[in-house]
C-alpha cells in the first residue's frame, strides 16, 4: 500500500509525542486528530510498528546511557 509522505509524517509525529509528550495515548490521538479506529490500522500496519520499534529501541538505549551517566561508581 503507497503511503504519501505526509501521511507517513503524521504516524512518525504520533510516535514522537507517544513517547515524549506528556499526554496519555488518547490525549495524542486528540491532539493530531487521530481517530481511535485508524490508529488500531496503523498498529496493524507492518510499516508503522517498524517506526515504533525503531523508536523504541532509541528510548531503551537513552535510558540506558542516562542510568549509565548516574551510576555511583
Amino acid at each position: 500500500m503507497y503511503k504519501s509522505r505526509q501521511y507517513v509524517k503524521k504516524q512518525l509525529a504520533v510516535i514522537e509525542d507517544l513517547f515524549t509528550a506528556e499526554l496519555d495515548e488518547a490525549e495524542v490521538l486528540k491532539k493530531h486528530g487521530i481517530k481511535p479506529p485508524l490508529y488500531q490500522k496503523w498498529l496493524a500496519d507492518e510499516q508503522f510498528q517498524m517506526h515504533f520499534e525503531r523508536r523504541l529501541i532509541q528510548a531503551q538505549h537513552l535510558g540506558r546511557a542516562l542510568l549509565a551517566r548516574n551510576v555511583l561508581v
